[in-house]
């Protein structure tokens, strides 16, 4: 936010080390936090989508904090960079990882449908909810996307515990999955 801006409507809040404070939490923002929070233990497929800058990734880290902190559920989150090279795979791996972060990475299954399988066993083997989240979804490749749904659909029929996947990104991502290539996933 420009100084100008700040000066204007008084905005002195300050975090230590910044001077000023690096957001301001609008009602809006607020509300988006506590819904996902309480989506976490219902489960579901969600998306936030939003323009650069309006606080899409930073709500997404202030839930992630809490929802560590409260080690309530298993957070898993996709760090890729490369995001349109992702493929479901590599996503499972992720979860895995996160899931059973004592696994060595060798010893995660690669065969298809055994992997599912032990994913779905090592789950319910936690006891906690999983919540899954992707930022700049909209640059994943829409197989991947189709795939994750896919996934996340026998999740739910095969785990006891809530499954829920969030996926964040900018405009195009909620444009993406109202394509018809993308109705798969719904909207």
């Amino acid at each position: 936010m420009s100084l100008e801006v700040r000066k204007k409507f008084s905005f002195e809040h300050k975090i230590k080390g910044f001077g000023f404070k690096s957001h301001f939490e609008t009602e809006s923002f607020k509300i988006l936090n506590q819904e996902i929070l309480d989506a976490v233990h219902v489960g579901g497929l969600f998306v936030v989508s939003g323009v650069m800058g309006v606080g899409k990734t930073l709500a997404i880290r202030n839930i992630t904090k809490k929802l560590k902190s409260d080690r309530k559920v298993i957070v898993c989150d996709s760090s890729s960079v490369e995001k349109p090279r992702l493929k479901i795979g590599d996503l499972i791996r992720t979860m895995f990882m996160d899931i059973c972060p004592d696994m060595p990475i060798k010893e995660i299954p690669t065969k298809l449908e055994n992997k599912e399988r032990i994913l779905f066993k090592e789950i319910d083997k936690k006891g906690k909810d999983i919540v899954f989240f992707i930022d700049n979804a909209h640059e994943i490749h829409h197989g991947t996307l189709q795939s994750f749904k896919n996934l996340y659909d026998l999740a739910r029929m095969r785990c006891k515990r809530a499954v829920t996947i969030v996926l964040v990104g900018q405009p195009r991502l909620h444009n993406m999955l109202n394509s018809a290539k993308m109705e798969a996933i719904g909207h």
